[in-house]
């Protein structure tokens, strides 16, 4: 899970795909969290809203980044096979 040279070669960007594959690869349990009607606002929303050129979203998402890293960590960890 901290082995910081294997994530930062497999998910440079995607830190929340690499801490899912860690919690596979390792049996831990996780939950979805139900955000439904939730209104709250956090300032990195906030901040991404008035940067979204250069936030994560734009390039994780748009340019398909998040695929290519998700693909990585899963091939690596022979995650689904």
């Amino acid at each position: 899970v901290t082995d910081y040279e294997i994530a930062a070669r497999l998910a440079p960007a995607a830190d929340d795909i690499w801490f899912w594959a860690m919690a596979l690869v390792n049996g831990t349990g996780h939950r979805l969290v139900d955000y439904t009607g939730c209104t709250n606002y956090t300032l990195d929303s906030i901040y991404q809203y008035f940067h979204s050129d250069s936030a994560l979203t734009h390039q994780n998402v748009k340019e398909k980044r998040n695929d290519k890293q998700l693909k990585a960590v899963c091939v690596h960890y022979h995650l689904f096979e």
